[in-house]
């Protein structure tokens, strides 16, 4: 296996990712960890305010990035492609049509992972654009969102997260979680790959520890 990981959306999400990784992977020595290649691309723009503002050449053109940096990976011959941003998944179905290599959803195997388990009342933490667009209702109906005004003030911590300012995004996050509990919400889908950084415990789903569980299971 080559795992070709298209990251840099944002770098602490990326390097986040890449920490469970190396911890998850089960080994005897180093030579079991899993190879993989790297492409990381800040410079991407963002995806949510992107979305969100229709702006048609914008998306166009972030389109049209992910496609290349897929495509610079499947030339270095990876055998399974995954992307470390849940809103870049809104350009899923066109990076799958430009590619031949598998592509390994994050957002498919969160879905199919609340599934197995059996889990209800489940609620997606995540940028404003993925929930706009129902980027997870494409594979599993019935989720719970956050009221607009809470949806703000978790798109307004992730971003915080970015800059680094973890403090005060885990507490605006944590209100936001708790208020949710309140009205029946069991678990949480960190349904943006920043949240998992200050978000972590039983009631929380981190789709990227689901990514690296897969990964194992294909090698």
């Amino acid at each position: 296996m080559l795992l070709g990981i298209v990251g840099g959306m944002g770098p602490n999400a990326t390097i986040s990712f890449l920490h469970k990784l190396n911890d998850l992977t089960p080994i005897k020595n180093e030579q079991d960890h899993v190879p993989f290649l790297l492409i990381s691309t800040p410079e991407i723009p963002d995806r949510s305010s992107s979305l969100l503002s229709k702006n048609d050449s914008v998306i166009e053109k972030i389109g049209k990035m992910l496609v290349r940096n897929v495509q610079l990976l499947e030339s270095s011959q990876v055998t399974h492609v995954i992307m470390t941003c849940n809103t870049a998944h809104y350009w899923e179905d066109e990076i799958k049509r430009s590619m031949k290599t598998p592509f390994l959803s994050i957002i498919e195997e969160t879905c199919k992972y609340i599934t197995q388990e059996g889990f209800d009342n489940v609620c997606v933490l995540s940028t404003m654009a993925t929930r706009e667009m129902k980027l997870y209702d494409k594979y599993l109906p019935d989720f719970i969102y956050p009221s607009d005004e809470q949806q703000k003030k978790v798109a307004d911590a992730i971003y915080l997260i970015k800059k680094k300012d973890y403090t005060v995004s885990k507490m605006m996050l944590m209100k936001v979680v708790n208020d949710l509990k309140k009205t029946g919400c069991k678990y949480f889908i960190t349904a943006c790959t920043e949240l998992p950084i200050v978000l972590v415990g039983d009631e929380f789903v981190d789709p990227c520890k689901i990514m690296v569980d897969k990964i194992n299971t294909l090698r």
